[in-house]
């Protein structure tokens, strides 16, 4: 393990779940490398379904070709892609939100 991280070194935030039906490390960086390319700069899980609906937000990438193939518009934060930076600012955001 690196004592110190680049700004640009990616990180996996996930639950056990997601851990066995997202598919292998080389699977997963290929699909964050392939969404990274088209302008995202953070991959999130997304679901059908919202169980709990003061905790669901609307998927922010509506305008990615994922989102018109697919139902599943609500982020689930059980699995979060980034570097990082984007990460560290990502959390930021959201720990403010519920502190």
């Amino acid at each position: 393990m690196k004592a110190e991280y680049d700004d640009d070194d990616v990180f996996v935030l996930a639950d056990a779940y997601d851990m066995v039906v997202v598919g292998t490390a080389t699977d997963l960086l290929k699909k964050y490398n392939k969404i990274k390319s088209e302008g995202f700069c953070i991959v999130a899980g997304c679901e059908t379904i919202c169980p709990c609906p003061i905790m669901c937000y609307e998927n922010a990438a509506s305008n990615h070709s994922y989102v018109g193939l697919h139902s599943n518009r609500y982020v689930n934060a059980g699995l979060v892609i980034g570097n990082k930076l984007n990460l560290l600012k990502y959390m930021n955001r959201v720990l403010s939100m519920i502190i």
